[in-house]
C-alpha cells in the first residue's frame, strides 16, 4: 500500500520521466486502482507515456479501458510504436471479453490489419482475431496469407487454427499456397497437429490435394507422413 501511494503522488509529477516511470510501473498494482491514472495519461503529449500506459492497460487486462483505447487516436496514431503498443493492448485485452464484445472489434481490427505498414501491429492485429471467432474475422484474416511477411502469415495461420472450425481450417490452404516454403512448412505442421475427427478429416482432404501440387521434396515427405 505504501509503494502504491508512492506512485499515485508522483503521478502528476511535472518531469514527464517521471510520468513515463509510473506508467509502466502500473502492472504491478490492482487495476482498479491504475486504471484511472493510465486513461488519464493516454491525453499526454509524450507518445511514450501514452505507450507505456497502453502497454500496461494490456497487461492488466483492463477491460473498462477498452472503450478509451480502442480507436484510431491511438490505433492510427503517428507514431509507430502507439499504434503498436494500442493493437498489442487491443489482443490482450480481447482475450478477457464476452464473445459479443469480441465481435464488436472485429471491423476495425479488420481495417488496421490491412492498412498499418507496421508487422509488429498486424500480428498483434491477427492475435486479436484470434478470439473473434467470426466468419468476417476469418476472411480478414485469410485475405493476408499471401503477404511477404513471414511472421505475420504465421501468426494469421495460428489465429485460424484457434478458431478450430473446419472453415477456419480450409482457408489456412491458403499458406500452404505461400511462395515461402518456411511458411507452408508452417502451415502444414499446424494443420497436422489438430486434434478432433472433423478438423483431421478437413486436414486429410486438404494434404491429399496438397501432395499433388507440392514442389518441395522434403514438405511432401512431411504431408506422407502424416498421412501414414
Amino acid at each position: 500500500e505504501e509503494a502504491m501511494a508512492i506512485l499515485i503522488k508522483l503521478k502528476d509529477d511535472n518531469d514527464v520521466k517521471v510520468k513515463r516511470a509510473v506508467a509502466r510501473s502500473t502492472v504491478a498494482f490492482a487495476e482498479d486502482k491504475m486504471r484511472p491514472i493510465l486513461i488519464a495519461y493516454l491525453k499526454e503529449k509524450d507518445d511514450r507515456v501514452i505507450e507505456y500506459s497502453l502497454d500496461s492497460l494490456g497487461q492488466l487486462k483492463s477491460k473498462e479501458a477498452l472503450d478509451e483505447l480502442f480507436n484510431d487516436t491511438y490505433l492510427a496514431h503517428k507514431s509507430v510504436k502507439v499504434r503498436r503498443a494500442a493493437m498489442q493492448a487491443v489482443a490482450s485485452i480481447a482475450e478477457v471479453l464476452t464473445l459479443e464484445k469480441r465481435e464488436s472489434l472485429a471491423t476495425r481490427i479488420n481495417l488496421r490489419l490491412t492498412a498499418d505498414s507496421d508487422s509488429e501491429a498486424r500480428i498483434a492485429g491477427a492475435k486479436a482475431l484470434s478470439y473473434v471467432a467470426t466468419e468476417e474475422s476469418r476472411i480478414a484474416l485469410s485475405t493476408q496469407l499471401q503477404d511477404k511477411d513471414v511472421e505475420l502469415v504465421k501468426s494469421i495461420v495460428d489465429a485460424l487454427v484457434k478458431h478450430a472450425v473446419p472453415s477456419s481450417i480450409k482457408l489456412i490452404e491458403g499458406a500452404m499456397d505461400h511462395r515461402n516454403p518456411k511458411v507452408r512448412a508452417y502451415a502444414y505442421d499446424r494443420a497436422s497437429k489438430l486434434e478432433g475427427e472433423g478438423l483431421q478429416k478437413v486436414v486429410k482432404d486438404l494434404f491429399i490435394r496438397r501432395l499433388k501440387i507440392e514442389e518441395d521434396e522434403a514438405l511432401k515427405a512431411t504431408l506422407n507422413a502424416f498421412m501414414k
